[in-house]
């Protein structure tokens, strides 16, 4: 009975090896993939909170039509770009973040001109 049972089980680890292997690696992958979602979605909600900030500061340039296009880039530059130049130096936006690519190298953000800025004014009455 014993020589039974132990023909019966042979492969049995190495197959329940390979279900779980076969169920696990694209779960891992999945992970990493959410994990480069949040981070554009966390970079979203800071441009989001910054361009709040800078129309409560100096709300006549968010007024200003003209200074829309400006608002935009200094969005891109400050939060979608790549961070290897410093946040004064004046230069433009060049690329999106390394860490913003596929697992094929394609960047999950096709162009920076992809983002831009809305703002309106809204009438608050506390009253």
């Amino acid at each position: 009975m014993c020589a039974e049972r132990t023909r019966a089980q042979a492969g049995q680890a190495l197959v329940e090896t390979l279900v779980l292997g076969i169920a696990l690696v694209p779960l891992a992958v999945l992970v990493v993939l959410l994990g480069k979602y949040q981070s554009i979605q966390s970079a979203t909600v800071a441009a989001s909170r910054s361009l709040a900030f800078d129309c409560a500061v100096r709300p006549q340039t968010c007024s200003d039509p003209a200074a829309a296009g400006w608002l935009a880039e200094s969005l891109r530059s400050r939060h979608f770009s790549r961070q290897d130049t410093p946040p004064l130096s004046g230069e433009r936006a060049v690329g999106v973040q390394p860490l913003w690519h596929d697992r094929t190298g394609r960047p999950l953000l096709d162009h920076l001109t992809d983002v831009g800025a809305a703002v309106s004014a809204q009438r608050f009455d506390a009253g």
